[in-house]
């Protein structure tokens, strides 16, 4: 097991200023190992999500997947305090990303926040009285883009990555951005990142809080069709990277950006090959003619698992006449690595 990885999880609960969450450090290794998500709600009891469990926390530092009395629970106070801790005890900082509904703190931990919107002409403002917060436990995973770096090696192209949530889409996007700007393809080339919810690097301050390689510069909380027009107008990359494409301002960013001579790396919501070819946005990205091939990662249950490779082109085509016989298919969801 990787030691760094219940470091992580202790130095999360650190941060939250709350005596009586210190019995959250003193669960067994192989559930804060695995930890996903710690999740807070408002007089209900505390969880910690894994991959295949969701745990109850007893007073007595027990974990269980049953409910049942002596359950550590979120007062109003409590999620007060957790909130301003997260905001460094100055929530104004953070106003725009708790506009968005996110906080990113040190080590590239991501807080959820859940409250009451107030909102200008559909536009949120403020939210106010916090709820609920999910707190994702950031981890990079080193080499779990491996399967992704070796379908590049064969053939320089635009790639797209699909799958359902939780499936370890962003987490392959990262490590894709390492490894290639970290000359894994044979040479050092120049990546961008546009990280419009700061998943990818997680910058804090300024910092990534994830190694992104020698030849990656990160556009932080810009919009994704404004940092694609940004990257290729001011950073010469060669390769763009973003997560979650799904508005036409930002195919129409792709489409501009494949123009000028840049290769793009994404990922797109689908979670079968049905839901990939009703998505309208696919088909768009499709028709810019940037990418020749869509990796379909397997369900959360397996996360970073690449489960069937289709080639874009023929994508359309064989939804209307069920020959499939151009799709890679992966038997038992053969594993590009672990997230």
């Amino acid at each position: 097991m990787n030691n760094k990885l219940g470091q992580s999880f202790d130095k999360v609960i650190d941060n939250l200023n709350i005596d009586k969450l210190m019995i959250l450090k003193q669960l067994p290794d192989d559930i804060k190992y695995d930890a996903q998500e710690i999740r807070f709600r408002i007089n209900a009891p505390i969880m910690v999500v894994c991959k295949s469990s969701q745990y109850f926390i007893f007073d007595s530092g027990k974990a269980s997947v049953i409910p049942g009395t002596g359950m550590l629970i979120t007062t109003k106070k409590d999620m007060e305090t957790i909130f301003a801790s997260l905001c460094e005890f100055s929530v104004h900082s953070y106003e725009n990303e708790i506009n968005c509904g996110y906080i990113t703190i040190k080590g590239g931990h991501r807080a959820g926040i859940c409250g009451t919107a107030v909102t200008d002409n559909n536009i949120i403002k403020n939210i106010r009285d916090i709820s609920s917060i999910n707190l994702r436990i950031s981890r990079q995973i080193f080499g779990c883009a491996d399967g992704v770096i070796n379908l590049l090696k064969n053939n320089m192209h635009g790639l797209i990555i699909a799958g359902p949530p939780a499936c370890g889409k962003t987490t392959i996007l990262r490590d894709t951005a390492r490894q290639i700007a970290s000359g894994a393809l044979g040479k050092i080339y120049r990546v961008a990142i546009a990280d419009e919810r700061g998943e990818i690097a997680a910058i804090f301050r300024g910092i990534p809080q994830n190694d992104l390689g020698y030849a990656c510069d990160c556009l932080d909380s810009y919009p994704k069709h404004i940092a694609i027009d940004h990257a290729v107008r001011c950073l010469s990359p060669k390769i763009i990277i973003c997560d979650e494409i799904g508005t036409s301002e930002q195919v129409e960013a792709v489409s501009q950006g494949f123009n000028s001579g840049v290769l793009f790396i994404i990922s797109v919501h689908a979670s079968n090959k049905l839901e990939l070819q009703k998505r309208p946005v696919v088909k768009s990205l499709i028709n810019t003619g940037a990418f020749e091939n869509i990796i379909m990662l397997c369900s959360s249950d397996t996360p970073g698992k690449i489960k069937e490779i289709y080639k874009a082109g023929d994508l359309y085509e064989n939804c209307r006449n069920n020959a499939y016989n151009n799709i890679l298919h992966y038997d038992s969801c053969t594993p590009c690595q672990y997230i």
